[in-house]
């Protein structure tokens, strides 16, 4: 098993359950729903709805692609067997994979707000827009 994780098995293992999770952040802004909001005469609130719409499934995502840096920083950390590179490599992932989320977690609130804003800013209705 450690030959295999040595040999590249963790990035397989990485990329193929980013590639079946994929599909929930996709759907995670809201589901049932679809991510353009109209067919036929479209309106400014259904573009900013779109907006949050794609903002959201990007959000989402990224929050994934931490989740999965972190596991895979914790298993190359749970694994250097006393290897001081591969345990400092290990360190590095999960810290840069939580620098990075907490990037996009700030960057999404405030564009969040923004929206919120150029909606109209109701008090009730901060995280959707409604047309």
């Amino acid at each position: 098993m450690i030959k295999f994780l040595k040999n590249g098995g963790l990035k397989i293992i990485t990329i193929l359950l980013t590639i079946l999770i994929a599909p929930i952040a996709k759907a995670a802004w809201a589901p049932g729903t679809p991510l353009v909001p109209c067919t036929t005469d479209c309106t400014a609130c259904d573009l900013l709805v779109l907006g949050q719409n794609v903002i959201d499934a990007i959000f989402y995502g990224a929050v994934l692609i931490a989740v999965g840096i972190i596991v895979w920083g914790g298993v190359v950390w749970l694994t250097s067997v006393g290897d001081p590179k591969k345990f400092a490599t290990g360190k590095q992932m999960m810290i840069s994979a939580i620098t990075g989320l907490t990037i996009v977690v700030c960057a999404w609130l405030i564009v969040n707000t923004a929206l919120w804003l150029l909606n109209g800013g109701d008090p009730g209705t901060w995280d959707r827009i409604d047309c």
